[in-house]
């Protein structure tokens, strides 16, 4: 008999299959009239990734173990709508976890690997570099008038929107900090 420990620490024992969906939410699972398709494979110690559908769109679903973002900062972040951040479509708890729902990137982080192991964008060009560091400064010049300090820019939190690598979007807010600016 197989005991295997979870990413959310959950002991699963017997000869149950680990495979996408085995966590804290299963596929077909309705969340909120959003229904999960699948899991997306992540390093993350602070929650589990899920691509979910709703009235034929796709969207991502960020399910915390036990932990949530500043409630300020989740507030602040539906509020803003710039084509250089993720979209916070919604937020709350479900089965006494934590989520978010969020615009699909379906390009991947900006160190997506390859099935073979290779970053599939890295390295950039100069004329890539420019327009990443200009989509991003962009996404941080409207959180910061917004009040957010992102805390965690890297290249696994740069997404590109499209399949072809292009438009970033920067996301993964879930250690931001908040701040009060003066109107």
């Amino acid at each position: 008999m197989e005991t295997v420990i979870l990413p959310n620490n959950n002991i699963v024992s017997g000869n149950t299959e680990l495979n996408s969906g085995v966590g804290l939410l299963k596929i077909g699972e309705n969340l909120n009239s959003y229904i999960i398709k699948s899991k997306i494979p992540t390093d993350s110690s602070e929650a589990e990734i899920y691509l979910c559908e709703k009235a034929g769109q796709t969207y991502v679903v960020k399910y915390y173990f036990n932990c949530k973002p500043k409630t300020e900062v989740i507030e602040k972040l539906k509020s803003i709508k710039n084509p250089d951040i993720v979209t916070l479509y919604e937020f709350g708890e479900y089965k006494d976890h934590f989520y978010e729902i969020m615009e699909y990137a379906a390009g991947g982080a900006l160190d997506s690997k390859d099935e073979n192991g290779r970053y599939k964008y890295l390295p950039v060009t100069e004329e890539t570099a420019v327009q990443i560091i200009r989509e991003t400064v962009n996404a941080f010049n409207e959180c910061h008038k917004a009040g957010i300090i992102h805390r965690d820019i890297k290249p696994g939190n740069l997404f590109y929107k499209n399949t072809d690598g292009s438009d970033i979007l920067v996301g993964d807010f879930g250690i931001s900090s908040y701040y009060d600016v003066d109107d």
